[in-house]
């Protein structure tokens, strides 16, 4: 019998863990009880407490690294038919949670300096307007690139999933981290009570719940 390692047999509950954290960080970093997180002026996030900013983006930076533990159990298995797919998709899922971690960041720096903009003159507006533009063009195109890689990085575990022979489910190709997210994004359109809670988390808690199918059907095979 193959002697695993504490990483081996635990990688899949670590990263379910992190990345429930990840949507608790999520939800303190971005929740307002009007919603707004979407909006590129960032004027939600004078409504969020820096002790949540803070604990948000802290938690996000510490947590979400540990998600790719989830990605790496999963290309344990896939990974004995077509190695360097495989060993593309899991690189691919590290660089998307490392970006995932600069956007964590920033959404806390950018929260921080729009709460001390507010106490300034209003002979400052342009000044203020002028800058919360440039910091927009900041986290425009690594925002763009995080969906991307959400897509791209689902796409190919999918991909792999089915052309090859492993433990999982075929039904796991249609619920997968894309095709949850937008379910749990979704009432942020129809029912925003709930919607401004699960849309902020919906890219953690998405993950968190495609890692616990797979590290289900994994521990399965092994018993």
């Amino acid at each position: 019998m193959e002697n695993k390692t504490f990483l081996h047999k635990n990688a899949g509950y670590i990263a379910i863990a992190a990345a429930l954290i990840g949507a608790v960080s999520d939800v303190l970093l971005l929740y307002t009880p009007k919603g707004g997180f979407l909006n590129p002026d960032f004027l939600f996030l004078n409504d969020i407490p820096y002790s949540h900013l803070f604990a948000g983006a802290i938690m996000g930076v510490f947590f979400i690294p540990l998600e790719t533990l989830g990605s790496w159990q999963v290309y344990n298995v896939i990974k004995k038919e077509n190695p360097k797919m495989a060993l593309l998709t899991l690189m691919l899922a590290i660089y998307f949670a490392s970006i995932g971690i600069v956007v964590h960041m920033l959404y806390g720096i950018i929260g921080v300096g729009m709460q001390l903009h507010t106490h300034l003159s209003s002979e400052y507006a342009s000044l203020i307007a002028e800058h919360f533009k440039q910091m927009n063009s900041f986290m425009e195109p690594v925002a763009t690139i995080v969906i991307i890689l959400h897509v791209l990085v689902t796409f190919l575990f999918v991909s792999l999933i089915r052309k090859t022979k492993n433990v999982f489910p075929a039904w796991l190709t249609f619920v997968n981290p894309v095709t949850i997210y937008l379910v749990l994004a979704s009432p942020y359109l129809w029912w925003p009570t709930l919607g401004n809670y699960l849309a902020p988390a919906a890219f953690n808690l998405s993950y968190c719940i495609f890692f616990c199918i797979t590290n289900y059907y994994i521990k399965k095979q092994e018993a």
